[in-house]
Parts: C-alpha cells; sequence; structure tokens
C-alpha cells in the first residue's frame, strides 16, 4: 500500500493527517516530561561524581557549580545556544550524532572568558 493509499485509507476512518501529527506530537511531549527528569537527575549527579573524583570537588563547590548550570539553563534560550556558547568559551565542541568523540577540544577557539 502506498503512502497516498495509507492517508486514504486513514481519512475513510475519520483519521486526518493532522489527527496524526497532533497525536504524535502528544505522545513525543508526553515522552518527553516523562523521560526527562530522569535523564537531567542522572546527568547532574554524574556531573557531581565527576567533578568530585576528577578534581576532589567537596560539597559546597559542587553545590555551587550545580546551582551555576540550573541558571545557565535559563538564561540561555536554546540547546544550540549554550553548545555554541561552550564552543567559542571554551574551545570545547560537542556533538551528540558522533558516537565516538561526544565532545572535542578545539584549538581555534577563543580561550575561556570567565563571567564575573
Amino acid at each position: 500500500m502506498t503512502k497516498e493509499q495509507r492517508i486514504a485509507s486513514l481519512i475513510q476512518n475519520g483519521i486526518t493527517p493532522e489527527d496524526l501529527e497532533k497525536e504524535w506530537h502528544d505522545g513525543y511531549n508526553a515522552g518527553w516530561a516523562k523521560a526527562s527528569p530522569g535523564v537531567t537527575k542522572t546527568c547532574y549527579a554524574a556531573f557531581a561524581m565527576a567533578l568530585h573524583e576528577l578534581h576532589g570537588f567537596g560539597k559546597n563547590r559542587l553545590a555551587h557549580v550545580l546551582n551555576r548550570a540550573d541558571n545557565l539553563i535559563i538564561e540561555y534560550l536554546t540547546t544550540e545556544e549554550i553548545i555554541d556558547a561552550v564552543y567559542k568559551n571554551a574551545g570545547l565542541r560537542m556533538n551528540w550524532n558522533d558516537g565516538i568523540e561526544t565532545v572535542q577540544v578545539v584549538d581555534d577557539a577563543k580561550p575561556w572568558r570567565r563571567k564575573k
């Protein structure tokens, strides 16, 4: 059955392409709402452990970093904006489509500029 035939069959049964698109978006949003808090908690905990293990951060420094991360999430409007800021300010390229080297050090980026 072709795509056009499937669409015609759905319409014949009272289901429009707009209905399907709405249901897809509703399902996507519901899945995101359910998965996002767990992923966020896991990432925060992993960063805290990494900073503790690699750099000896204690509870006060960890709380300071994680609270700053919360503020940055609010300050930057999009994921692309904050990833671009990390590239421009810290010289790290972040690419989650690369399964081997998600984070790469980039030599041509500007050095980190610390915000006061």
